[in-house]
């Protein structure tokens, strides 16, 4: 079940921010726009939630900042102002589409890999020597 979820809510994910993107185009509307901001915040308060709930309490605050600042931007925002930016520029419905569904393949290992990272940077002391991450 979850094998299949994943590859369709990434693709949803891509698919919605850029067609915000072409919405925006479309109507003449600048690129920074509130849709924008709503995405990008409806982003980062999705993950946030991942060094919050994965924090150690005996991981320094310096690494559980740091942890809260790559999960909110680096998982959160980046990937929405890149879809969203690339609906806006190319503001082609069939060409975004296209774009926004082979552009899903490499933001996969990109969230993964950020996400094994947040959580090691939250999750895991540095005395820890048995931690998986």
């Amino acid at each position: 079940m979850w094998a299949l979820l994943l590859p369709v809510a990434l693709v949803g994910f891509t698919l919605l921010t850029s067609a915000c993107g072409v919405a925006m185009r479309k109507r003449k509307r600048p690129w920074l726009s509130g849709w924008l901001a709503m995405l990008a915040v409806i982003a980062m308060g999705a993950f946030l939630v991942i060094p919050l709930h994965a924090h150690d309490p005996n991981v320094s605050s310096g690494a559980f900042v740091w942890s809260i600042v790559l999960a909110t931007v680096g998982l959160g925002v980046l990937p929405v102002v890149a879809f969203y930016s690339l609906g806006y520029w190319l503001a082609d419905w069939l060409v975004v589409g296209i774009a926004a569904c082979v552009l899903a393949l490499p933001l996969a290992p990109y969230l993964l890999f950020g996400l094994i990272w947040t959580i090691a940077a939250s999750g895991c002391p540095p005395d820890a020597y048995e931690c998986p991450f």
